[in-house]
C-alpha cells in the first residue's frame, strides 16, 4: 500500500536531514 512507500520516504528523508 502507499503507506508504506510514504514511511520510506520518511525515513530517506530522515537521512538526508541529518
Amino acid at each position: 500500500s502507499n503507506v508504506d512507500v510514504d514511511d520510506l520516504e520518511k525515513r530517506l528523508a530522515s537521512l538526508r536531514h541529518m
